[in-house]
């Protein structure tokens, strides 16, 4: 074989084989690093709450300073209310005769430790799913890394609503086979689906959803034909200066906790506060885990008046 056509053959090898190699680098890029689960403290509870863990259906008390974990299904009795922290900086008051799951909470670790007085943004890129499956709440959620990948959605049985950093009243409340939903804004822009809506509702700053007469299935819980969905309205001045202090009292509650990527320190009872060893404990074994205005819509029962109602004074 002439020399000149093996130099050929070689060279057009390693040529074919170097394309082939950038070739595949170029359609499999490495996947991005897995978020490892997130922090979530209870800061605070009033009158009777439980935490469920599905994979075993073991149920305990939610008391003060508990860890909670991505997963369980957090429910409160008549009167009781639910306050905790993510450590996104996001700060979540669950209302009386709620059931609320906590499907999913995985967030970047990082390195700083902030407080969460001063938290404007979270740390780090994070994605939260919540599902309310019964009840309201109410959340501040700090400003997300949409651009990193972050993400914080709410469900109910009528749709999700996707959060970018905002603070608002969420509420589905059923009533024997009827249901009412509310979303009030008080601050940001939220996007709300409905099972029977082709596009989200778009409901800012200052402005309410609220649907009645939703069809409701107590023995499934699911819904059915929901009522047409109408633009948002204003919400009452009334309401909109009661959410405000409700989530004031809310935000000075958790003020001086700190959040790092590997506790949330400050308020929240023994063990719980510093991360120590008795928080950890009763998030692995289930030990320790011992709206808000007025009504948006006719048909909503009556909601608290305060995320401490029941709480002793001083």
């Amino acid at each position: 074989m002439p020399r000149l056509f093996i130099r050929w053959f070689f060279a057009a090898t390693l040529l074919f084989t170097a394309a082939g190699v950038a070739e595949a680098q170029t359609a499999a890029p490495a996947a991005p690093a897995e978020q490892p689960g997130g922090r979530i403290l209870v800061a605070r509870v009033t009158g009777e709450a439980f935490a469920m863990n599905p994979s075993d259906g073991l149920k305990f008390p939610v008391r003060t300073g508990s860890l909670l974990s991505e997963g369980q299904v957090i429910t409160t009795g008549s009167g009781a209310s639910v306050l905790f922290v993510l450590s996104n900086g996001a700060t979540v008051s669950l209302g009386a005769d709620s059931v609320l799951a906590l499907e999913q909470f995985t967030q970047q670790p990082f390195g700083e430790s902030y407080k969460m007085s001063t938290l404007t943004a979270e740390p780090s890129t994070s994605t939260t799913r919540l599902n309310l499956m019964r009840g309201e709440l109410i959340s501040d959620v700090k400003k997300l890394n949409k651009t990193g990948g972050s993400s914080f959605q709410i469900k109910t049985p009528v749709g999700a609503a996707g959060i970018r950093g905002t603070a608002f009243r969420i509420a589905f409340k059923p009533e024997g086979d009827r249901a009412a939903f509310a979303l009030v804004m008080l601050e940001g822009v939220i996007e709300q689906t409905f099972g029977n809506r082709g596009r989200p509702v778009v409901v800012p700053q200052g402005k309410q959803v609220v649907v009645t007469g939703i069809e409701y299935n107590g023995r499934t819980g699911e819904v059915g034909a929901i009522p047409p969905v109408g633009e948002p309205t204003d919400v009452p001045a009334s309401v909109q200066a009661s959410l405000f202090q409700l989530v004031q009292q809310m935000l000075a509650t958790v003020g001086s906790m700190t959040i790092s990527a590997t506790s949330i320190q400050g308020n929240g009872g023994s063990g719980g506060a510093g991360g120590g060893s008795t928080a950890e404990a009763s998030a692995q074994s289930g030990e320790g885990l011992s709206p808000v205005s007025p009504s948006p819509g006719p048909q909503l029962p009556p909601a608290r008046t305060s995320p401490t109602d029941g709480q002793p004074k001083g």
